[in-house]
């Protein structure tokens, strides 16, 4: 539900405690759902997930749940993942940029290319 509500593909680790309790009779879990987010630096923020109905991370208190947004959980970049655009002749020159596809969530593996110059010649 979390990944269809962010549009975005996510990992989720469940750990639970096994050991029931008056207040918990199941015993108590953390469920952390990391998701892809090209844009956080090194590992990323982790936070508990607060919904309309749960503002805490929790309904019960047994169970919390958590969102840790970082590139870690992103797939590695390839060239699949970026593509050229080419721009006019202006100037004797033509610009060749590489840019990441609108739906690219990669982080690391390929570096996009630099951008390219070349001269041309209006016709």
């Amino acid at each position: 539900a979390l990944a269809a509500k962010l549009g975005h593909p996510l990992i989720s680790l469940f750990f639970h405690s096994g050991k029931g309790e008056s207040r918990c009779v199941n015993g108590r879990m953390a469920i952390i759902n990391l998701l892809c987010d090209p844009s956080q630096e090194d590992h990323g923020e982790l936070r508990l997930a607060a919904s309309d109905e749960c503002m805490e991370g929790t309904c019960d208190g047994c169970t919390y749940s958590f969102v840790w947004r970082t590139p870690k959980a992103c797939k590695l970049c390839t060239a699949d993942d970026y593509t050229e655009q080419f721009l006019k002749c202006t100037n004797k020159s033509k610009t060749t940029q590489y840019i990441w596809k609108p739906e690219t969530r990669c982080a690391g593996g390929v570096v996009k290319p630099e951008n390219k110059i070349e001269t041309c010649s209006i016709t």
